[in-house]
């Protein structure tokens, strides 16, 4: 799924909200972004971006998190297709 660099940030930081809670460097350590998240090309800006993402996201419930970043999601044109590589012979 293609989605824009704004986006993107923001999906990221809801989904370490869901699942790690509220922001905190000393709780999570300096490295979290890239140890969750697992991103192959994330560079140092764009991991910025997401812990500034996290942090606005601070006092959330992961429900409340959770309903947020699936109503992001839906309104995508490519949300749900499964796209299929087909052969013609």
């Amino acid at each position: 799924m293609q989605v824009d660099e704004n986006l993107f940030v923001t999906l990221c930081g809801l989904i370490l909200q869901s699942d790690c809670g509220d922001y905190g460097a000393d709780r999570l350590g300096s490295n979290y972004v890239k140890q969750l998240l697992k991103l192959p090309n994330l560079n140092e800006q764009l991991e910025k971006r997401i812990k500034i993402k996290h942090e606005d996201c601070r006092c959330r419930q992961p429900a409340l998190v959770e309903y947020q970043l699936l109503d992001k999601v839906k309104q995508l044109s490519t949300y749900g297709q499964i796209k299929f590589h087909i052969k013609v012979s």
